[in-house]
């Protein structure tokens, strides 16, 4: 799984995700989904769902300590209810700065790319 850093390298069709019946609907916040690796429940990992809009969800999972209660996490969790939202391209860049500035915009290097050939996958 990713939140272990190794990207998805495992076999897929070991993995297998559990939902409840709560309801996956745009502004809502769900921490109940769990997930087994062959037939293994992992129960130290916690994920939490948010649903944007009608087109975007995002999930996070977290792999807790062996110390920490995953029931007493999720309530946490719940209640404090940490929502993503989209934001603008223009308030990721509100406060930035240049770097390190390039001639002319970049825009030798970017006509460079632009001739590149496309992956088409």
């Amino acid at each position: 799984m990713q939140a272990t850093g190794t990207g998805l390298v495992n076999d897929l069709r070991t993995l297998d995700f559990h939902t409840t019946e709560e309801q996956h609907v745009p502004g809502c916040f769900i921490t109940s989904t769990t997930w087994s690796e062959s037939g293994i429940k992992q129960s130290n990992w916690l994920f939490e769902e948010s649903f944007i809009n009608e087109n975007h969800c995002v999930a996070v999972a977290r792999i807790l300590a062996e110390n920490e209660d995953v029931t007493l996490e999720r309530e946490r969790t719940q209640k404090e209810k940490n929502f993503f939202s989209i934001v603008s391209f223009e308030h990721l860049l509100d406060g930035s700065s240049v770097v390190n500035p390039i001639e002319d915009g970049a825009a030798k290097e970017f006509a460079e790319y632009i001739r590149k050939s496309k992956k088409t996958w």
